[in-house]
């Protein structure tokens, strides 16, 4: 039962960390279809691959529960490196992308994808792997064919209701009220706690306490030493490749001069909401509001069209 309900609650899980992955890195790689696609399929192909080792290995477990549990400990630590990692991500992908532009468009699809998978192909490659292993915790309590198939069933019906759960709390609650590094803090804590739990249920569990108690401590004081991203480097849109100079510096290796300048100096509001990332930063010549990492108004080089804007329903009138 407890592995059980472990596997609904690492669904609710599984959800809501892709959704607040998805939106840390449409800010290094924008929020266009193809960029969506390739982390939906970077994140099926670890859970595929995941899913095909462990149906390999859970016949040889002799202690599947414990197994079980140590696999979601190191989701858990495994989903606090990615944090610490994607707070790095736009650098990381400016200059992938910096390369791969001078090939063409194919280039940095696949420059992008390999960037995609350096980040998440670990982790989901271990969360790949809680569906055999829960079958074979289970397996024991379905006496015949059909008790297994509705053992199947159920499993399913309890994962699908927590991805249900965690993909409407995860994107329109969790997220803008957290934010979006909170969120996957959250997330990697729950991974870990279910994993405890199992640890200390499996048979002999009592004596791994030790090992339970450091991988959560470190869990624990990661999360707490973690600073939080930076609202410059996360909404500086270096995937528009905007700056010539620095574009030109990653592709000629000079990386000390590769780093885009972000949008201003002073960060007046930054907020990860349900369906985009909103930043207005102040820099010498003005204001300008940054969504999604890209510049969609200014104080000054915008102002004009912004102001010719306002008489377009006067013309339409036709009596002006």
């Amino acid at each position: 039962h407890a592995a059980a309900l472990s596997f609904g609650i690492t669904g609710f899980a599984a959800m809501a960390t892709q959704i607040a992955w998805t939106r840390a890195l449409s800010l290094s790689i924008g929020s266009t279809t193809y960029a969506f696609s390739l982390i939906v399929a970077v994140f099926i192909l670890g859970l595929a691959l995941g899913g095909a080792w462990g149906a390999r290995a859970a016949p040889r477990l002799r202690d599947p529960l414990a197994t079980l549990g140590r696999v979601l400990l190191l989701i858990g630590l495994l989903c606090l490196a990615v944090i610490i990692l994607l707070g790095w991500a736009p650098l990381l992908f400016f200059w992938l992308i910096a390369l791969a532009s001078q090939w063409g468009f194919g280039p940095v699809l696949s420059l992008e994808a390999l960037g995609v998978a350096l980040l998440l192909l670990a982790p989901t490659f271990v969360m790949g792997a809680i569906l055999p292993l829960t079958m074979r915790v289970t397996q024991a309590a379905a006496s015949s064919p059909v008790g297994v198939g509705r053992l199947v069933g159920n499993l399913y019906a309890i994962n699908t209701a927590g991805s249900i759960l965690g993909s409407l709390l995860g994107g329109l609650l969790l997220l803008p009220t957290l934010q979006i590094q909170n969120t996957l803090k959250c997330m990697a804590l729950l991974y870990a706690a279910c994993g405890a739990v199992l640890v200390l249920l499996a048979p002999l569990g009592r004596r791994r306490w030790r090992p339970i108690a450091t991988g959560l401590a470190a869990l624990c004081v990661g999360l707490m030493a973690m600073p939080r991203w930076d609202p410059l480097r996360m909404s500086a849109g270096a995937y528009l490749l905007r700056q010539p100079e620095a574009l030109q510096a990653a592709r000629e290796g000079r990386w000390r001069d590769a780093f885009p300048r972000p949008h201003g100096d002073d960060v007046l509001y930054y907020r990860e909401g349900r369906a985009a990332t909103v930043a207005v930063f102040r820099n010498p010549l003005g204001l300008t509001l940054v969504i999604g990492g890209k510049p969609d108004a200014t104080s000054y080089a915008d102002m004009s069209t912004q102001v010719g804007l306002t008489l377009i329903p006067q013309l339409l009138r036709g009596d002006t």
